[in-house]
């Protein structure tokens, strides 16, 4: 009986052992984010020249923070700002032009940037980023941004707005186009219930548990 209980306990150890090992390769929250920027600032405004405008600013304190971005040759990287339209009343929806060029309705100093589409999006959840094609390029201790002019929308807020990061690759590899662009992992920075628009979002990542997600600095 003595040696049945040892064998028994010895067992149940292992399964727990082994069900830690899956959980911990599992778990979004010990997933691989050696890419997501270490934190950020977000604005979301109407001005008098510009209209409904989204400012997106981030960036890595370290080259080992961004170590991720720089595993092959092919990495993309687009911050998102994402907008709640569950109910058809998002401050923004849609982009002022079905082809938007840069220097018209947005502008970005990230490497190779692109303005993203919104096509295959669905009309829940409203994203809005300007990517970057080539990630690899990106330095650490230097900050980026992208601001998009004149975005549409069918309200004046507040609408509840969610941050994301999303690192993807080129395919074909020689394509710099939005078109070329697929997303291989998603980071939720900021959930849609702790930022509204219009208005700011002060983040970092990952966030001191201690404070609320829009006021980490």
């Amino acid at each position: 009986m003595m040696l049945f209980r040892r064998l028994s306990v010895s067992f149940t150890l292992a399964i727990i052992s082994i069900s830690l090992i899956v959980l911990a390769a599992t778990s979004p929250a010990l997933a691989n984010t050696d890419w997501v920027p270490d934190r950020g600032d977000t604005h979301t405004y109407v001005s008098s020249y510009t209209g409904k405008t989204i400012y997106n600013w981030w960036i890595w304190n370290t080259d080992e923070d961004l170590a991720g971005l720089r595993r092959d040759s092919n990495e993309t990287l687009e911050m998102d700002v994402v907008f709640y339209n569950y109910d058809g009343k998002a401050w923004a929806i849609n982009w002022p032009c079905s082809l938007c060029y840069r220097g018209t309705n947005w502008d970005s100093n990230q490497p190779n940037a692109y303005g993203d589409t919104q096509l295959d999006d669905g009309t829940n959840e409203r994203p809005f980023s300007v990517g970057s094609a080539d990630a690899t390029k990106f330095v650490s201790n230097r900050w980026y941004y992208f601001v998009i002019y004149d975005v549409r929308g069918a309200s004046s807020g507040p609408t509840m707005t969610k941050l994301q990061a999303q690192r993807g690759h080129r395919s074909p590899s020689g394509c710099y186009s939005t078109y070329c662009v697929y997303a291989d992992n998603t980071v939720t920075i900021v959930p849609f219930s702790a930022y509204y628009s219009p208005g700011d979002c002060y983040w970092r990542y990952p966030r001191n548990a201690s404070k609320p997600y829009c006021s980490q600095w």
